[in-house]
């Protein structure tokens, strides 16, 4: 191979988009995460969601997919939804043929599944949404009142 086949190669793979399900030790805040490298993923759900380096695992689940473009005015700009790395929405994961079991509206915890395979939101924002339920006087996630 030559040298410009060699670049050619090279810059394909660094414009490749993958999704990766990023995990943590404590399972916090497991989630999907489109990058173009493993090492981009865990770098990335380190940084936002505030954990110390080498504290993310990220496990390539799909490679050179691309994120829907949403027209959501908040939180983010056109700019975010065209830019990686960035947390996977519940419409990229349908778009590559994940099947919502929750998408968070009734339990808050988002869960999906692909080709029999389950993954379940990081038990974080399910431990908040509890502990705002709870000072609510709400016992349950279906609204129930204590």
């Amino acid at each position: 191979m030559n040298k410009k086949q060699g670049r050619s190669k090279s810059k394909l793979s660094r414009n490749q988009v993958n999704l990766y399900w990023v995990t943590t030790p404590d399972g916090d805040e497991d989630w999907f995460i489109l990058a173009h490298s493993r090492k981009e993923a865990e770098d990335f759900h380190e940084s936002g969601e505030g954990y110390e380096e080498g504290n993310a695992e990220a496990e390539l689940i799909l490679s050179n997919v691309r994120g829907v473009v949403l027209d959501r005015p908040e939180p983010h700009t056109r700019d975010y939804w065209t830019s990686y790395p960035r947390h996977a929405q519940l419409e990229d994961l349908q778009k590559f043929g994940f099947e919502v079991i929750n998408d968070g509206q009734v339990s808050s915890r988002r869960i999906v599944r692909l080709a029999g395979r389950t993954f379940s939101e990081g038990d974080l924002e399910l431990l908040v949404q509890a502990a705002i339920r709870k000072k609510s006087g709400i016992a349950k996630d279906d609204g129930t009142i204590n």
